[in-house]
């Protein structure tokens, strides 16, 4: 069952990646990254109960990647988003490895 959830996963991941803010999982939970004062909260919900954060990532220190699919819920955060992606170098691929995100744990932590 492991191996198929996984697969399932990945499947969702690249489909999420045209909305880039959140992921739909099975069961009805999603992630969603939301800017919280220069801070990226990654959070999972089901629906039923309110989304609970599972982990902070500076916004510095975060990828292309990731900031591109973070929710932001004013101007000055979008703004923000922005400079930070410009700064990015092009080869900046991948969150460092203190930062990564593993998120099919993320959702069995979650459990």
């Amino acid at each position: 069952k492991k191996q198929n959830s996984k697969g399932e996963f990945l499947k969702l991941l690249e489909e999420s990646k045209a909305s880039n803010t959140e992921i739909k999982t099975s069961g009805k939970r999603k992630i969603e990254y939301i800017l919280e004062g220069g801070i990226i909260k990654v959070y999972v919900s089901d629906g039923k109960n309110p989304p609970k954060c599972i982990k902070s990532i500076p916004a510095k220190s975060a990828s292309k990647e990731l900031l591109a699919r973070v929710k932001c819920l004013t101007i000055a955060d979008s703004l923000y988003i922005n400079e930070l992606m410009k700064s990015k170098g092009e080869s900046d691929e991948k969150v460092s490895g203190d930062t990564a995100i593993n998120e099919e744990s993320m959702i069995n932590n979650y459990d």
